[in-house]
């Protein structure tokens, strides 16, 4: 199964990833960081981002939360990352680099809808077995990230 990594820390980008070709981890690093704070339309309205680093193992899922990410929105970003980690080790494998990026994006936008769709079902869940989803220790400030449009 894919790890999930919740860092502000850009320099944590690529940790783990097994050695090699240093410019092509950088472009992997790159293109992930794009793909992650430009999602598509659909999710432009969300205050977490999704970035997948893909390797041999099914790779890392890094989730950043923006400044004025709620609690709600950091629960939610967890359990879409949660949703996509699943679908991501339930045997989803691509061929080629190119497909491969195709493919996660794809899965990334099944995840989303899935989670969109189970969220407040999920939430109601976890509220009657006893979890305090109105605290998120993640919600302090050096855990969010300051996305600004260019």
């Amino acid at each position: 199964r894919p790890g999930i990594t919740i860092s502000p820390m850009l320099s944590h980008l690529g940790r783990g990833l097994p050695g090699g070709n240093h410019a092509k981890i950088q472009a992997d690093v790159a293109r992930m960081v794009n793909d992650a704070f430009n999602p598509p339309s659909t999710r432009q309205d969300e205050k977490y981002f999704i970035g997948h680093m893909p390797s041999s193992n099914s790779g890392i899922l890094y989730l950043w939360f923006g400044t004025h990410a709620t609690n709600s929105d950091i629960l939610k970003g967890l359990y879409h990352a949660m949703v996509y980690r699943e679908m991501l080790a339930g045997g989803h494998k691509t061929h080629s680099a190119t497909q491969g990026q195709v493919a996660f994006a794809e899965l990334c936008e099944q995840s989303y809808e899935f989670s969109q769709r189970t969220f407040a079902e999920f939430c109601q869940a976890v509220t009657q077995s006893g979890w305090d989803t109105g605290t998120m220790y993640l919600s302090k400030s050096s855990r969010l990230v300051d996305v600004r449009s260019q």
